[in-house]
């Protein structure tokens, strides 16, 4: 089954494949540093620990800020995770915790 649709290469992907190719090359590198130069290995690998937090961390701000901007809802935006009918804020669980006392 094909589809004649096109991928869209939005700005959210192609910043998504730059974090993956980024991280990829760094456990590449780590790797190959490790196995050729062992003395350096062990700073090398506490810096591709960091840039494994670091590097989507950074993805997900720009991809949130973007959103910001344009006024478009992405996946970094914390209200995708409560829409829905089982979506309630902050005050409807306090007035709940409320009521219950």
């Amino acid at each position: 089954m094909t589809s004649d649709k096109k991928t869209k290469w939005t700005r959210k992907r192609i910043v998504a494949i730059i974090a993956l190719v980024l991280l990829a090359g760094l456990y590449i590198f780590t790797f190959m540093v490790a196995l050729f130069y062992p003395a350096d290995a062990g700073n090398l690998f506490g810096a591709c620990l960091m840039a494994t937090i670091a590097v989507p961390l950074l993805a997900w701000i720009y991809i949130w800020l973007y959103g910001q901007m344009t006024g478009k809802e992405t996946i970094a935006d914390l209200k995708i995770l409560q829409t829905g009918d089982m979506a309630e804020t902050a005050e409807d669980i306090a007035d709940e915790g409320a009521q219950d006392e």
